[in-house]
């Protein structure tokens, strides 16, 4: 795990093209084992280095890229972590750069939105797995959930205009049929 830490996808010679997207990741794993993921089968949540994560973050600002994608399954599992990342990112804002993250609306405090709120427009884009409104699909997949919190908080995003907000279904799951899917 310790070699993992330290290689670097970025190189600060590397050229980047500001009109591509790239995917980049802070953590591997995911703490939750929802049952439709794979990343559930997989036993905890390895942090990359803070200090090697800003450092690469920094690239990305520096050479203007379009967007970058983090592709870690919930961004927001740590939220100390995420915090510190956010505040970076929104004190090195260079009015190009866009991030994407896959994020928890349960795992949001007040404190987080609060400080959401303050972002620039388009500085970030969330991602946010809500899957089913079907408690008994949830249940059976495995994935606790406080419907009325997660609402509550994607209705605050979305009020606050600061964050482009894309909320996740999935299709297929027990207990669901094409009916309740639209449901949801």
């Amino acid at each position: 795990k310790s070699a993992l830490m330290e290689l670097s996808a970025y190189d600060v010679d590397s050229y980047m093209e500001p009109d591509k997207i790239y995917y980049y990741e802070t953590t591997r794993g995911c703490p939750f084992t929802c049952q439709f993921c794979l990343s559930g089968n997989e036993s905890g949540l390895v942090s990359f280095p803070l200090e090697k994560t800003y450092r690469e973050l920094q690239i990305f600002l520096d050479e203007k890229v379009k967007q970058v994608k983090l592709v870690d399954r919930t961004f927001n599992a740590d939220a100390q972590r995420a915090m510190k990342i956010w505040t970076f990112l929104k004190e090195h804002d260079n009015g190009i750069t866009n991030f994407h993250f896959e994020i928890s609306a349960r795992l949001l405090t007040d404190e987080m939105l609060a400080f959401l709120e303050t972002v620039p427009v388009g500085l970030f884009q969330f991602e946010i797995g809500v899957q089913t409104t079907c408690k008994l699909s949830l249940q059976a997949i495995g994935r606790a959930q406080d419907q009325e919190w997660e609402f509550k908080v994607i209705r605050r995003l979305v009020r606050a205009k600061k964050i482009h907000i894309h909320v996740d279904l999935i299709a297929g799951l027990p207990h669901e049929d094409l009916l309740r899917f639209r449901r949801s």
